[in-house]
C-alpha cells in the first residue's frame, strides 16, 4: 500500500466531491470515512470542515455556508418516514424530504443530529450530542435532546451572572 501525504489525499478527495456536488467551495475539507448520499443536492461553501464518520443524507437538499465546523460523527438528515396512518405499516407509508440549511460560521459539536427541515443560522453553536429539531437563531448556543437555547455568542458571561 502506498503512503500518500495528507495534503494530496485532501486535494484528491476535494476534487472527487467537487464533481459530485452541486457546489463545493475552496479550501473545504471533507475528511475520509464521511458518508454522503444525494451529493448532487448538496452545496458547501469555502473553508468548511467536515470531520470523520459524519453522515450527510443530501437527498432532500443540504446547503452549508462558509467557515462551518462539523464535528465527528454528526448526522444531517433530509428525509423522514411518514407515519400518520395506522392502517398500513410505516414501512409502506413512504417518506418526505425537507432541506437543511446551515449558514456561515456555525460550529456543530461531535455526535449531533440535525433533523430534516432545520435551518441553523449564522454564528450558531450546536453542543455535542444535541438533536436539533427546530430552527436555531443567529449566534445562539443550543444543546441537549431536543436542543434548547443555553446561551448566546458575544455576551459577556459576567453580565449574565455566570
Amino acid at each position: 500500500m502506498l503512503d500518500y501525504p495528507i495534503p494530496l489525499l485532501r486535494q484528491l478527495r476535494w476534487h472527487h466531491w467537487q464533481v459530485q456536488m452541486r457546489f463545493l467551495g475552496d479550501a473545504t475539507i471533507i475528511s475520509h470515512k464521511v458518508k454522503i448520499t444525494g451529493a448532487h443536492n448538496i452545496s458547501i461553501g469555502a473553508e468548511t470542515s467536515i470531520t470523520n464518520r459524519c453522515i450527510l443524507n443530501g437527498v432532500g437538499g443540504i446547503t452549508i455556508g462558509n467557515y462551518v465546523l462539523i464535528g465527528y460523527e454528526t448526522i444531517i438528515m433530509t428525509s423522514m418516514r411518514n407515519h400518520g396512518s395506522v392502517d398500513k405499516p410505516i414501512k409502506y407509508q413512504g417518506s418526505q424530504l425537507k432541506p437543511v440549511t446551515i449558514e456561515d460560521d456555525v460550529w456543530i459539536g461531535a455526535r449531533s443530529i440535525i433533523l430534516p427541515g432545520v435551518t441553523i443560522s449564522k454564528g450558531a453553536i450546536i453542543g455535542s450530542g444535541s438533536v436539533v429539531t427546530k430552527n436555531v437563531s443567529p449566534y445562539t448556543i443550543v444543546g441537549g435532546v431536543p436542543a434548547k437555547v443555553i446561551g448566546h455568542r458575544g455576551h459577556n458571561h459576567e453580565a449574565l451572572g455566570k
